[in-house]
């Protein structure tokens, strides 16, 4: 059942909260949340974030999710990559994801860039307009070439020929 939520720019006094909140969301049976932590903070620490694009989810006063989105590379074009969309367990389910995606999204979309990349389950993302990359051209060698868990959302009326291999932000500023 959805429930009232609103979505907002990520601040700076968020930040311990935020934090709580990724780890939560990707702790369980397959992990403790540490790796999507440490991505947070690595983009935080490299001012990556676009702070139209760090975005939180609020209800009744405290903060049930996250999403980020950083300026990798694709090739040499800057493109956004999102990278985590955290829901606490608690809230999970309840169209809280859909609004920071969504909110995202045309946020990205109203600074003219042409595409948008994700890493994530193409069952929950494809709902957004997200398609495989491999067919498109575009590639991100961590998970190999052909895989269906790394997606594009081409925007708008942005639409460019864009191939190429794909870095995400932190990734970029462990090769220099």
């Amino acid at each position: 059942m959805p429930i009232d939520v609103s979505v907002r720019p990520t601040t700076e006094g968020d930040r311990t909260q935020v934090l709580c909140s990724v780890r939560e969301a990707f702790s369980g049976e397959v992990g403790d949340g540490r790796e999507e932590v440490e991505i947070v903070e690595a983009v935080w620490s490299l001012d990556a974030s676009m702070s139209a694009c760090d975005l939180v989810a609020v209800t009744g006063g405290e903060i049930v999710g996250h999403v980020l989105a950083s300026l990798g590379r694709l090739d040499r074009l800057a493109i956004p990559g999102i990278a985590p969309l955290a829901v606490r367990p608690d809230c999970q389910g309840k169209g809280i994801g859909t609004a920071l995606m969504t909110d995202l999204v045309r946020r990205l979309d109203l600074r003219g860039f042409p595409l948008v990349v994700v890493l994530g389950d193409p069952g929950y993302y494809g709902r957004f307009g997200f398609q495989p990359s491999g067919p498109l051209g575009i590639h991100y060698l961590p998970v190999g070439a052909d895989s269906p868990h790394f997606q594009v959302l081409h925007l708008g009326g942005h639409h460019q020929a864009c191939t190429g291999t794909y870095v995400y932000s932190w990734e970029a500023s462990n090769e220099l």
